[in-house]
């Protein structure tokens, strides 16, 4: 039994080994807790952990209704006997509903391959099936019809203005009956492991699953696609931002308890340095209160002369790069979308290549050079080919600028980082030069704060992200997604730039300041002054060094309370990195027995399903689905998650595993990405034994198909590996189609073997001529049984 997320946190706080660890007891109680980034990690965590140190919470343990209904559903056959439909898109109020019998003589479930041309009501019957057992229709989903309304399916449904209180859908099944307007008729839970969605197939699955990602780990991907269809989406997520936060080195508060440590020392210096000076001055004071005339200390005029100097030699300095990083902001970021845009249209520079040489070559051939045997006119071929090298071209102008973006933005933010280092560094050098003069104490004190101020804004995470690009396997694997993601993670910092210009602005023009008063003061002892002048002075010196004593031991004062907050800080991330490290490690085991418990029976029954298929299409090739790293930690290296990828390889060649959509077509990569989910859709009957009819609604036409033969080999093959597979779940097959050669194909390569397959064929007609039977109005006509192909072919023409 696949959990859900909630249920399976909850079960970890059971295991011995979990009993007293806090992080088990956090995210049981609050299963839906934001940790989706280091940050929010244990900004969101630590105050539930803390909380909980001095009492766990109970942890309801209530079974999920999803263990008991599975069992309850297991072996549940939910193939269709009859459809009663009315008021349903194209289909009227009426007294009498529409339907549609799918029963044989025995009144057993069968097969049906139905004919319906444009407005006999075949997108309407399907769409109300589907609604039925999957809550859901693609084609609204494909229309994006009244995206974000809850009643978006059922006002889709709805036949013109009757309302969607008189809808009326009801399928009679072998086991159950199916109303539409009790839906959800399939409990959540259940739906999660049969997969419904994957039993019914139209245009939205097929434009859906063809661009399916079989590679990488993005929204449209075969990963997605399997760990949705198992149920561990939640799960997988989940183990990633555990391991993320594990190896997660967090520098905020021991740079702050650096820096503060630092500015206490410097105050202290301070103290010490105005105490002394305060002494010498009441000595002095002392001396010419004796009428006894001192001469000017001229070694000490001379030294702060001297240091005078060097500080007006030191000319601190931060360009302003505010509107430029802005700018090459917003350059950056619309290139990129630009470029993401595009480039799922697009193969790149070998096709480009592939193409112009194939447009010199079609000149020379009376048939396309790329297939031999092209039924396009050569100007149709060129049409087509150069609207996809200008696609390409497109591409490869919008790559171009999304890599000249990265690389103005990336400049732009790296000299930012190293010039606010630069600018700590110098005024670290300068401070040195201060510390031993009491003359230079409030120049200081005004360095020391804002070198704090540096301090703190270099430990924030922006620039431990940056510090070290050419490090970086994210970053290395794909500079532009990485620094996207870099962007909009900081976006908050980096709209704080002109605040931190602003900031080192005004410290300038302190510090200018204060070299002026040391100009005036040096100016003023070297003057004659009186006794009495000189008195005053000395009294107001001692007063200002008594006043920068005071503020030295409140800034020592607050900067120890600092440190004193942030070891406690770092103290509780460090205890709770260890628990969730211990956590993390139970954690990934069990998620990864889920995984393999879910996953394999999946990856085989996926495998040999898609092999089959290959098989019966003549095409010796092997299907590799496998596990690879995809998402690495960006300080360690360490891999965080794995995709689940799946590629092709030729049987007995010496040739590596090639990417799916290299090797297949368009048409068959688009028949392949149906399969897969076709695939799922047999792996979930298998796992759970609920047996639910295959519906299929006008997703090929004939010229969609090399022949005849590829329909017969594609509907032959359904049959087979739903039979080889679950050959204890007959299958029921419905078939709507509006092309005539696709059902004479389905009635050849059906009709031989109706006896195994128990298969009618039938034709749709638009609900007015629908003739009335037994309580309902009946719009189809069944063929007899002993109707041969002939004359069924020509009954379909009349």
């Amino acid at each position: 039994m696949i959990k859900s997320k909630e249920e399976f946190l909850k079960e970890l706080v059971t295991y011995p080994e979990l009993k007293d660890n806090v992080i088990a007891y956090v995210f049981a109680a609050n299963p839906d807790l934001n940790i989706s980034d280091k940050t929010s990690f244990f900004d969101n965590v630590k105050n539930y952990y803390e909380q909980y140190k001095n009492q766990k919470p109970d942890i309801e343990f209530i079974q999920e209704q999803g263990e008991d209904e599975i069992e309850k559903w297991k072996g549940i056959d939910l193939r269709i006997k009859s459809i009663r439909l009315k008021s349903v898109r194209g289909f009227p109020k009426s007294e009498l509903p529409f339907g549609v019998d799918l029963v044989n003589e025995k009144d057993e479930p069968q097969s049906m391959v139905i004919l319906g041309g444009n407005a006999t009501g075949k997108s309407s019957l399907y769409d109300a099936i589907e609604f039925v057992y999957c809550d859901a229709i693609g084609e609204a989903q494909l229309r994006h019809f009244e995206k974000g309304n809850e009643d978006r399916y059922r006002l889709f449904l709805g036949h013109f203005e009757n309302g969607i209180e008189n809808t009326f859908c009801v399928l009679e099944t072998v086991d159950k009956k199916l109303d539409l307007q009790e839906s959800p008729n399939i409990p959540e839970s259940v739906k999660r492991r049969i997969n419904p969605n994957t039993h019914f197939i139209s245009d939205y699955d097929v434009y859906e699953n063809g661009q399916l990602n079989y590679e990488k780990n993005v929204l449209r991907s075969f990963h997605n696609q399997i760990a949705k269809s198992i149920g561990l989406e939640d799960l997988l997520e989940f183990n990633k931002r555990l391991k993320a936060f594990v190896l997660y080195r967090r520098y905020k508060e021991s740079k702050g308890i650096n820096a503060s440590k630092k500015n206490i020392e410097t105050q202290k210096q301070i103290v010490e340095t105005n105490n002394k000076a305060i002494a010498e001055r009441k000595v002095k004071l002392e001396q010419l209160k004796k009428n006894q005339k001192a001469n000017p200390e001229e070694n000490a005029i001379k030294g702060l002369i001297e240091t005078l100097g060097q500080l007006k030699q030191n000319r601190f300095s931060l360009p302003s790069l505010n509107n430029r990083i802005k700018e090459s902001k917003t350059q950056f970021e619309n290139a990129y979308t630009d470029f993401v845009s595009k480039q799922v249209k697009s193969a790149g520079l070998n096709e480009l290549q592939f193409l112009n040489l194939g447009k010199e070559l079609l000149n020379k051939y009376e048939n396309c050079p790329f297939c031999e045997n092209s039924k396009s006119q050569k100007d149709e071929i060129k049409s087509s080919v150069n609207l996809r090298i200008e696609r390409i071209k497109s591409l490869n102008e919008a790559a171009q600028k999304v890599q000249k973006a990265q690389g103005d933005i990336v400049e732009l933010i790296t000299h930012f980082y190293s010039q606010l280092n630069s600018l700590k560094n110098a005024i670290t050098r300068e401070m040195g030069a201060l510390k031993d003069k009491a003359e230079l104490s409030e120049l200081n004190q005004k360095e020391s704060i804002f070198l704090g101020y540096l301090s703190n804004l270099l430990a924030n995470d922006f620039f431990t992200d940056i510090s070290n690009f050419e490090e970086n396997p994210n970053y290395l694997k794909d500079k532009s997604k990485y620094v996207a993601g870099l962007l909009k993670r900081h976006s908050e910092f980096l709209n704080s730039i002109s605040e931190i210009e602003s900031k080192t602005t005004d410290f300038f023009e302190e510090r200018n300041g204060e070299l002026q008063k040391i100009d005036d003061l040096i100016k003023s002892k070297t003057q004659t002054k009186s006794v009495t002048e000189q008195i005053i002075e000395l009294n107001k010196e001692v007063t200002d060094f008594e006043a920068q004593v005071r503020t030295a031991n409140q800034v020592i004062t607050t900067e120890q309370k600092n440190v004193e907050e942030l070891e406690k800080i770092q103290s509780l991330f460090n205890e709770i990195k260890e628990a969730t490290k211990e956590y993390e490690k139970h954690a990934s085991l069990k998620i990864n027995e889920a995984v393999n418990v879910a996953f394999n029976p999946i990856k085989l029954i996926v495998e040999e399903v898609l092999e089959t298929y290959f098989k019966m299409d003549n095409r010796n090739i092997d299907l590799i689905i496998s596990k690879v790293p995809d998402e690495y930690d960006e300080e360690t290296g360490e891999i965080l998650s794995e995709v689940i990828t799946a590629q092709i390889k030729p049987k007995n060649q010496n040739i590596e595993p090639q990417a799916v959509g290299k090797i297949l077509n368009t048409f068959h990569y688009r028949l392949f990405s149906t399969m897969v989910g076709i695939a799922i859709a047999i792996a979930s009957r298998k796992n759970t034994q609920i047996n639910l009819p295959l519906v299929l609604d006008d997703i090929f036409y004939a010229s969609d198909f090399e022949n005849r033969a590829t329909v017969e080999t594609f509907i032959e093959a359904l049959f087979k590996m739903f039979g080889d597979f679950t050959p204890e779940l007959p299958l029921q097959l419905i078939l709507f189609t509006h092309d005539q050669l696709i059902f004479e194909s389905a009635v050849k390569v059906l009709s031989e073997k109706r006896s195994k397959h128990d298969t009618a064929f039938a034709k749709l007609f638009p609900h007015s001529v629908a003739s009335k039977a037994d309580g309902y109005n009946n719009i189809i006509y069944k063929f007899p049984v002993y109707y041969p192909n002939k004359l069924i072919n020509k009954s379909i023409k009349v």
